[in-house]
């Protein structure tokens, strides 16, 4: 399936103006679809994730890449310090980046540009992964997935203030992921009921991303059939 893409500004009803990518199938009429916002492991725009966006939209899906964050480090994923992470965190939680997720979700679900069905999933990267994660805790979108979340044992908290549907994947062999870290998030995930979790081995983040160094194509594939499922089963009603 062909998709249109072109960038786009769009105006929050805080009047703030962001500017988006939108990738959408070209045959779109009677559209009955989820729209899917991915954001980046910078929260900026970059060729992995127009990448993506362009994929899901190949296989039916409108997608939009907002840039939510011009100022963050490059290669951010392996660069990070925990310390940061935590900061970074607090920052997103606390500051103007979710409310303007939920601000683009309005937009979206009323601007027939973006082509919704009313449904909205949220799929994040490294920090954008973050970014999904405390999505969910706010019942922003209908449904969230996260790629290698920076620093989430140390994050297992937010697991329990979870309200949206929320897939995890995790590179089991990322930075300093140890075996009694990964059965530390399992029991904490087996105790939130909508939360499905896979780890995947061999692979580092960024596996899931056509054009990153660490991009692992079988696994990928594997993982990413596993997050459109998801998106499906959960951003379309049952007659």
């Amino acid at each position: 399936m062909q998709s249109i893409t072109k960038t786009k500004k769009v105006k929050l009803s805080n009047s703030k103006e962001i500017e988006v990518y939108l990738s959408k199938p070209s045959n779109n009429k009677n559209y009955t679809a989820p729209t899917i916002i991915v954001i980046g492991d910078d929260l900026n725009r970059n060729g992995a994730m127009l990448a993506v966006c362009d994929s899901l939209a190949y296989h039916g899906y409108t997608t939009v890449c907002p840039i939510l964050h011009s100022n963050m480090p490059e290669d951010i994923c392996n660069s990070v310090k925990r310390d940061d992470v935590v900061n970074i965190t607090k920052e997103l939680s606390e500051g103007e980046i979710l409310k303007d997720i939920a601000l683009l979700v309005d937009v979206i679900k009323k601007d027939a540009e973006f082509c919704c069905n009313g449904k909205i999933a949220i799929m994040g990267y490294c920090l954008g992964g973050n970014l999904a994660y405390l999505a969910a805790t706010r019942e922003i979108a209908n449904c969230c997935v996260a790629y290698c979340i920076l620093d989430v044992e140390n994050q297992l908290d937010i697991m329990d203030n979870i309200k949206t549907p929320f897939m995890l994947h995790i590179t089991a062999d990322s930075g300093d992921m140890t075996a009694e870290k990964q059965k530390l998030i399992e029991e904490q995930v087996a105790k939130i009921p909508n939360i499905e979790l896979i780890f995947h081995n061999n692979v580092k983040c960024g596996f899931s991303c056509m054009g990153n160094k660490n991009y692992a194509e079988e696994i990928a594939k594997e993982a990413n059939y596993s997050t459109v499922d998801f998106i499906t089963k959960n951003t379309t009603e049952i007659l």
